[in-house]
């Protein structure tokens, strides 16, 4: 980000590391790397884990369908792209950017 330095990071991540230990509790620090992460999202966990949270698995069933069945292109200056990818394979994988449903999957 502009104006923030990599140090500024790594001495924060420090300081809590410290904290903790002073106070002797437990903790970690993640190193979080989210880039492609809504292409891993597995359909068939992400199912089980709706319907653990009491969503209908015929609700599911539309979701997932929707999703596997639904052709993604990319919109430029100079037009539209090929399907990224669609009806010839079913994907079991990847929920598609720009998805509203994309960060609760996750």
């Amino acid at each position: 980000r502009k104006h923030h330095k990599s140090i500024n990071t790594c001495l924060n991540k420090k300081l809590v590391c410290d904290v903790l230990r002073q106070k002797k509790r437990a903790g970690a620090v993640a190193i979080l790397d989210a880039s492609g992460c809504y292409d891993r999202v597995s359909h068939a966990i992400a199912v089980l884990t709706l319907m653990s949270f009491g969503i209908p698995q015929k609700v599911c069933k539309v979701l997932f369908s929707t999703l596997q069945r639904a052709k993604h292109h990319i919109k430029t200056g100079f037009g539209r792209s090929e399907a990224v990818y669609g009806n010839e394979e079913v994907p079991i994988m990847g929920i598609g950017q720009g998805n509203g449903l994309g960060p609760t999957l996750w």
